[in-house]
């Protein structure tokens, strides 16, 4: 169901339901439409019974995210925000024409800024928002023009490269599991865990014993 801010219509039920109630500050959607390359007309309406498997299959991550011990930090949710907004646009409001701009790939002495701004931060809890003022584009552009850059998200680039500096300290020092997690940016040793065995098919641990 799609509720514009304001008054809500009175509803009944009647059998037991499950809600997820996700708002969207009005602001950041606000901002998010003017990234777009056609422009929507900007009064949402009130609809019931609506179906986006899209919608649905975000909120879902969103909410494990929210509940998980093993958080992915703000540059994983924001991704996600992002995108739920931008679905959420489209599904709901009719588009007027407007002329598309042609996207390129960063320039490379905005991606090498980029990149250096990452390895410097790799062990802080970067954000798409910081990143993309790094760059100078709106964060819409920057993801498209990143990923048509480097072949990935800035999610994933950062993600690899953390578990590649993991890797590095496990073979050259004897650091706890816990301090490599931290070092490299990983919100928990469980975090790291979860990632080598998704990636590497190993732990940490063993994967250390086996260097």
């Amino acid at each position: 169901m799609i509720t514009p801010s304001g008054p809500v219509p009175d509803m009944r039920l009647h059998s037991s339901s499950e809600f997820i109630h996700c708002a969207l500050d009005e602001d950041f959607t606000r901002g998010v439409i003017e990234e777009l390359d056609r422009q929507p007309r900007p009064r949402p309406s009130f609809r019931t019974g609506v179906r986006d498997k899209s919608i649905e299959r975000i909120i879902w991550m969103l909410l494990e995210e929210l509940e998980t011990e093993r958080p992915l930090g703000s540059l994983y949710v924001d991704s996600l925000a992002h995108a739920l907004a931008t679905r959420y646009i489209m599904l709901d409001c009719a588009w007027r024409d407007r002329p598309r701009s042609r996207m390129s790939g960063l320039l490379p002495r905005v991606l090498s800024r980029v990149l250096e701004k990452i390895e410097a931060n790799l062990d802080a809890d970067l954000s798409l928002e910081s990143l993309a003022q790094e760059s100078g584009y709106s964060r819409a552009h920057f993801l498209r023009m990143f990923r048509d850059t480097t072949g990935s998200t800035p999610h994933q680039y950062v993600l690899n490269l953390r578990l590649q500096r993991a890797k590095d300290c496990l073979r050259q020092n004897g650091a706890s599991l816990i301090e490599v997690a931290a070092s490299c940016g990983f919100s928990s040793q469980s975090h790291m865990t979860n990632v080598f065995r998704q990636r590497l098919e190993t732990t940490p641990g063993e994967f250390r014993r086996n260097a």
